[in-house]
Formats: structure tokens, sequence, C-alpha cells
């Protein structure tokens, strides 16, 4: 019998096999995580160039988001800081290196996407599609790209998850980003405004004549026919800040009576702001008096500002068939007026390079955005308009100035300002403008309003983050006159201790442990506690006090692991007990050094014996 044989298959056909589907997941990962890469440093360049961004509109969603602090840390966007994880994880994944920082960055994109949500939903209660956009890619990314570190992933998981930690409390008790932007114009370019007349109408002339509006076809706080002074504003009444700055105004004008009036010009960033205007401004030609009453819903927050319950809300007032024909009367109208608020507000944006809501045109002064201190506007109507308050309210600082001279960097140095309301009225408080290394003490803050005679002491924390003079001033915001009192503040900062070398570093590791020694020299008396390296199987450390307490030497073994090569480092923490008591001096040091372990030789290669000769055999 012959032999069986069973079919080939072609030559040119191969199984598929999982290396085929790795590839391609990588392939797509490494892209996902380019799309996320370009999206954040897109982002980043707009914040930092105060730019717009595509597709959003000033206001929008997307301005909310980045342009709020929780889009800042240290006056650095965080969407530059999500573009260097990005790239870090990248360039890791093409190496096919470092596998600890691989999992370190993928956590921390983890945790970041999930604390950034967050952020959106619960905090701001908007949400930036091209944040979501970057988030998704990245999270995309990391689940292809994902493979498992050397070692255990537990101090990763914990490390990122305290980086996190840190830049959310940083965020959440950080200085709020201003909100308020603005620029004078040259005179006769901002708001002229015709005199006061009870019959006739009366115009309001913008930007040296290029938009003329009558004030009788708006709504207004106040009458802006009979006013001494009209200011302008352009109001979304989806949006929260135009309705706070309404209620200013609105106190504003109970005070000040007949010499203020405000129009009210109806604006939008989003199709459901215009949506609602369209609704509502047919009922203002028509309906004066409903109109004021679903516009105070409105701004007190008692009316949604969506489509369907301002809907409701108005078939509760209006007999639907009603409305709907004022609609169709007015509605041309309506887009008319709609268009012409949006080119004032981008005429407004070439002026103050901003479109974000609300706008308000005082005189030849625009400002764009929301200051939640009624002081600042006090400010403002008196400076354009020479409008003063009947009683004002006061308020007393003391020390006038503050010097806390030498102070260590690195440790937190407390000082006190005491407020005085020596008036007759309250006086409501705002959160105080800090420096660079302040913070307010835990509980020791200031009250929203300020009673009459009454004292508060505000508790500060100054810790200098680098040596060098620290100069600038404390603000302290309220409604009394002016509406910022700056407090000069001064400090030189020094170190409070000096290593030589500041970085211990043990060479090149041979197979012998390597030793250095870092003298560690106090500017004041201090007991150091237990040294202790942040990776103490690698690095062995020694500490032996040289003058007491003042001078002290730590002595650094290393015996690398040599399984992984390249770089090892540690971070030496020691605890400082000054000996003065309640000194303001640093409660750690730290000290690092680093050393190298080399990648293996390569063995020579060897070289093949030479073929013996066959021997030569006779015939």
């Amino acid at each position: 019998m012959g032999k069986s044989t069973s079919p080939s298959k072609p030559a040119n056909q191969e199984p598929s096999s999982s290396s085929d589907l790795l590839f391609v997941a990588r392939t797509l990962g490494r892209l996902f995580l380019l799309g996320a890469l370009g999206i954040a440093l897109y982002l980043g360049i707009q914040s930092l160039r105060n730019g717009g961004i595509a597709g959003c509109d000033d206001g929008g969603g997307c301005h909310q988001v980045i342009a709020s602090k929780w889009g800042y840390l240290f006056g650095i966007p965080v969407s530059l800081l999500g573009a260097a994880t990005y790239l870090a994880l990248l360039g890791s994944d093409l190496k096919g290196c470092c596998s600890q920082i691989h999992a370190l960055c993928r956590w921390m994109i983890l945790g970041a996407a999930v604390w950034f949500v967050c952020v959106q939903a619960f905090i701001i209660h908007q949400f930036c599609p091209w944040c979501c956009v970057t988030h998704l890619l990245a999270v995309l990314g990391c689940a292809l790209l994902w493979r498992r570190p050397s070692g255990n992933t537990l101090p990763l998981i914990g490390t990122a998850t305290a980086a996190l930690a840190g830049v959310a409390l940083l965020q959440a008790f950080g200085p709020d980003r201003p909100t308020v932007a603005g620029g004078s114009l040259a005179e006769g370019e901002g708001a002229q405004v015709s005199a006061p007349q009870e019959q006739g109408p009366r115009t309001v002339s913008l930007h040296s004549g290029k938009f003329t509006i009558e004030v009788d076809d708006f709504p207004s706080i106040g009458d802006s026919k009979t006013a001494d002074h009209v200011a302008v504003g352009i109001f979304d009444f989806t949006c929260p800040h135009c309705r706070e700055l309404t209620e200013i105004l609105t106190n504003m004008h109970d005070e000040f009576g007949g010499k203020l009036a405000v129009v009210q010009l109806p604006g939008h960033f989003a199709a459901k702001g215009e949506a609602i205007h369209r609704m509502l401004l047919p009922i203002w030609k028509e309906d004066p008096e409903t109109y004021h009453q679903l516009a105070d819903l409105l701004h007190e927050g008692t009316l949604q500002a969506a489509e369907a319950d301002v809907r409701n809300a108005i078939g509760s007032m209006v007999e639907p068939a009603t409305h709907r024909a004022w609609v169709a009367k007015h509605d041309p109208w309506s887009m008319e007026v709609l268009a012409n608020s949006q080119a004032i507000r981008a005429a407004n944006k070439e002026k103050i390079k901003t479109g974000k809501f609300p706008q308000l045109m005082v005189g030849d002064y625009i400002e764009a955005g929301s200051n939640d201190n009624p002081g600042h506007y006090y400010d403002l109507f008196k400076e354009h308009f020479g409008l003063s308050r009947a009683t004002i309210p006061k308020l007393d600082i003391s020390p006038a100035t503050i010097d806390l001279g030498d102070i260590y960097v690195g440790a937190p140095t407390d000082f006190s300002i005491q407020l005085t309301n020596p008036g007759k009225i309250d006086v409501k408080m705002g959160r105080p403008q800090l420096l660079r290394g302040m913070r307010m003490k835990a509980g020791q803050g200031l009250p929203k309003v300020l009673r009459a005679g009454q004292s508060a002491t505000l508790t500060l924390t100054a810790t200098p983050p680098g040596p060098g003079a620290m100069n600038g001033h404390v603000g302290i915001v309220s409604d009394a006159e002016p509406a910022l009192l700056r407090v000069p503040i001064s400090a030189k900062a020094i170190e409070a201790y000096t290593l030589t070398p500041r970085t211990l570093d043990l060479g090149e590791y041979q197979g012998e442990p390597l030793s250095g020694k870092v003298t560690i020299s106090l500017k004041a008396p201090a007991t150091l506690g237990v040294p202790r390296p942040n990776n103490p199987n690698e690095f062995e450390v020694s500490l032996t006090e040289v003058e007491p307490q003042l001078v002290y030497d730590m002595e650094i073994t290393a015996k690398p692991n040599t399984k992984r090569t390249g770089l090892h480092q540690t971070s030496v923490s020691v605890s400082l007990q000054p000996t003065t008591p309640n000194e303001a001096f640093p409660k750690l040091l730290r000290v690092y050094a680093r050393c190298r372990v080399p990648r293996p030789e390569a063995p020579p290669a060897q070289t093949p014996p030479a073929p013996r000769p066959l021997p030569n055999k006779g015939n």
C-alpha cells in the first residue's frame, strides 16, 4: 500500500496568529493616543493664547470647562499636563522599555479621565466635547496598549492616586480664575445715549455709530427712557452668570432709583438660548408685564432655562393659540434682534478679546464676564457715571502693610489680617486674592457678611516654593468702597538647609556596594529623625551628627538590583524637629542619590575552527 498523505495548504496561505491581532491593537492604541495628544496640545495652546475653540462659542460648555480654575494647575492648562503624560506613555510603548513608567502613565490617564468627567458633571455642570473626546481616545489607547509591568502594581496605583488627589486638592483650594475681562474704548466709540425724554425715541449708539438701538425696543432694568445714565448689557437666560449680574444690577437700580437703567439685549451662545428668546421676545412686544414675570422666574432660578419648561410656563400665562399668533407676527423681528445682538457681541470681542457672557457696556468701557462682588459694579458706575451710594459700606484693615522678614523655603509661616466694619451697614465679603504660595488656614477664613461694628481675623499661611523675594499684595474683596483693598506684603525666602552635594551621584555599579556622603548644614538648630529611603531594598542610609543640631553627615550605600539596567535613584526623607518651639521651620528634608547599572557586554563572537584538511590518500 502506498503512503497516505494529507492535502497541504498553499505556500502563500498562513494561519492567522495572535501576533497579527496584537499588532493591529497596538497600532490602533498608538493612533488613539496620538489623537488625544494632538487635541490636548491644541486645547492647551489655545488656553495660553486665550483663543477660541473651534466649534465652541465663548460661554459654551467648552469655555465653561477650559476657562475655569479646574482647567489649570499653577497657571498651566491641565491639557498640557495631559499631553505630557500621553507623550510619556507613547514613548515608553514605542521603545518597549520602562514598564513601571508605562504602567504609572496608564493609571494616571485612567484616573484623570474619571476625575475630570466628574468635575464636568457635578461641579461645573457643563461638558466640553473636546475634553470628553480627548479622554475617550486616551482611555482607548491605554486599554489597547496594556502590558503587565515588572514588579508589584499596587505602589504604582497608589502613586497615581496620590498625584491625582494632589491635583484635585490644589484645584479645589486654589484661587478662582478671573471671570471678568474688560477694556476702555476711544472716546465716542462706546455707548452714546441720547438725552432722557418721555416722548419720542431714545437711542443708544454703539461702536462709533455702527449699531443704533432704540431703548423702547428692549426690556430693561429701570426706566431706560428717562434714567440719567443708561448702560447696555447682553444677557442669556441659560447663563448662570447673567442671572447673578441681573440680580446685582436690580439691587443697584433700587438704590440709585431713576439715575440708572440697564438695557437688556438678548444674546445666546447655544441653540436653546436662542429658542428661549424667540419664545419670549414676542411676549415682550405684546404683553411686557407677562414677559417680566417670566424673566424674573428665569433669573431667580425658579423656572429652569429649558425649552420645554419655558413653553409650559408660557402656556400657564398665555393661551397657546395666542402665543403662536404672537410668534408668527414677531418672529422675523426677533430673529433680526438676535442677529444684531450677536453682531454687537462680535464687535465687543474684537476690542476685549473675549465674547463670554454677560456683557456690559458702560460709556466708553466694555466688560465681559461676571464678578460676584457687587462692589466691583459700584466702583464701575462711580468711575464712568459718577454714581455714588448714599450710604457706603466701610472696611478698615490692620495692619496696612505686612513684612514677614526672612522666612524659610518650604516652611509654612502664619500671619493675620484684621478687618473691621466701622460703618452702620453690613459689608459683603468675597474670596481674598492671594499670592502664589499662600493659602487660607483651615477654619480661619472670612465670613460672607461682616456685620456693622463686627471684626474678623483672616489667618493666612505663606509657604514659599523657592528662595528669593516674595513681594506683592493680598487683595481683600468686598462691596465696600473701593471693592478691592490691597495689603502690600513682602518677605525674603531663604533655604533652611544646604546639601553638599545637592544630589549624590554614586557612579556605576560594578558588583561591589557603592557608598557616598552628603553633608547637611542647617540654618537653625534642629534634631533630625531616622532617614527613610523610598526604596530600602537598593539603598541603605545612616546618619551621623557632626556638629550638634547644626551639621550632619548622611552616608548612602547602593546595592542596586542588577536585573534592571540603567539609572537607579532614591529619595531619602528625614523629619526635622527645630529646637526652638513653634519656629516656622520645614518639617521635612529630602536627599537624592543615584547610581547606574550598566548593560552587560555581549560575549565576543567565537570564530569557528578552521576545517581540518582531508587526508591525502594515494591511489
